[in-house]
């Protein structure tokens, strides 16, 4: 009986024990299962940022070709609309007390037309500040786009919502901008409204009267216009871009996380749209803006919140929008040249030096080859 219960302890034992082994088996066996799955995940994980680094890469440009391409495309978009420009200027000046008032009538799109014929032709009359604003462009543009690709290119790995990326880079390509931006439009805007008969006249006539702080009246009003308008802008471009519209004979745009470019048509259009729906959005800013800038009187006048009272005051809500359809056909206008040029210039600067940097490349590994051949024969 007693060896009986000694066989029964044993045979428990061993079935005990073999329990234990299988349950350690199959421990190991998990654990390698989850080692496995973790190098997997791992293992994607890397691909995933490899791929998005190689996306980042050919999706952004240095920062010389977004300043060639932007000091190039924003000067010849400025040139293409200024009439515009200056008919809009007039509209949202005409209670200033300028010497515009006179003779601009009402402010209306078609009498701002029709006294510029009487005022000794359009051409001339709506030509005024033509070249300071051209040539004001070129430095504003080159230093907004380049800035704007350089910020956007940094924060690419950080986020993941690319509107938020892009909103980001384009407040700081604007501020960028401003020290060129503001002193232009000053000067632009008020020989627009008749205030100077040149350039030179104007530089003179405001540095005399105000300083270096004269070229930068309505700094603030300024910044508020134009950061909401460049977050409307870009973002609102680049979300075109994303998602994926097409009205050309291509149906659907394969590959377009690659930044393969949009057809001709497609970029006149989107870009226009961007620009139509920021221009009239902030509309408000810019009168506000445009009356401050036009007043050359230094004092309250050039006081935000006292501007925004004298045009409540004068034409209510209404007074705020003043100009509106003539700003959005010109924002329509520059920006689907802006883009178009912006883009394909950007595109052949990038081929352009690519290959030079490619022969230089290839030139550099000849030498080596041949002086390490030399070296050998010796």
């Amino acid at each position: 009986m007693t060896q009986d219960l000694s066989n029964d302890q044993s045979k428990d034992t061993q079935t005990l024990a073999a329990t234990i082994q299988a349950l350690t088996s199959a421990v190991v066996h998990l654990q390698q299962s989850v080692d496995r799955l973790e190098k997997r995940l791992s293992d994607e994980d890397e691909r995933d940022l490899n791929k998005r680094e190689s996306k980042s890469t050919a999706r952004f440009y240095s920062f010389h070709q977004n300043f060639i391409a932007g000091s190039v495309a924003l000067p010849l978009s400025f040139a293409v609309t200024h009439p515009l420009d200056t008919i809009k200027t007039r509209m949202q000046a005409r209670h200033t007390g300028t010497p515009a008032n006179g003779a601009n009538g009402t402010g209306s799109f078609w009498n701002q037309i029709k006294s510029s014929f009487k005022s000794g032709g359009a051409t001339r009359a709506l030509g005024k500040g033509f070249l300071p604003s051209v040539l004001g462009a070129a430095p504003q543009g080159g230093l907004r786009l380049a800035v704007y690709g350089t910020v956007q290119n940094k924060l690419h790995p950080y986020f993941d919502l690319p509107m938020f990326q892009n909103a980001i880079a384009a407040v700081a390509g604007d501020v960028s901008s401003s020290v060129v931006k503001v002193p232009r439009e000053i000067i632009v805007q008020r020989l627009q409204t008749g205030l100077y008969t040149s350039t030179a006249h104007a530089v003179r006539s405001i540095f005399a009267e105000e300083g270096m702080r004269g070229f930068f009246a309505g700094y603030w009003s300024t910044a508020i216009r134009d950061i909401p308008f460049m977050i409307i802008l870009f973002t609102s471009y680049e979300q075109f871009k994303t998602w994926k519209l097409r009205f050309t004979t291509t149906s659907s745009r394969q590959g377009l996380e690659e930044d393969r470019e949009w057809s001709d048509l497609e970029t006149v259009l989107w870009g226009g749209v961007s620009g139509g729906l920021a221009g009239f959005s902030t509309t408000p800013f810019d009168v506000i803006k445009t009356r401050i800038m036009t007043e050359t009187t230094a004092g309250d006048g050039r006081k935000m919140k006292v501007v925004l009272n004298s045009i409540l005051k004068e034409d209510g809500l209404r007074g705020l929008f003043i100009g509106a359809g003539a700003r959005s056909t010109w924002w329509f206008c520059v920006c689907s040249v802006f883009f178009y040029t912006f883009e394909r210039v950007r595109t052949h600067v990038h081929n352009t030096f690519s290959e030079d940097f490619n022969s230089l490349n290839r030139y550099n590994s000849s030498k080596q080859a041949d002086g390490t051949r030399a070296a050998t024969l010796l």
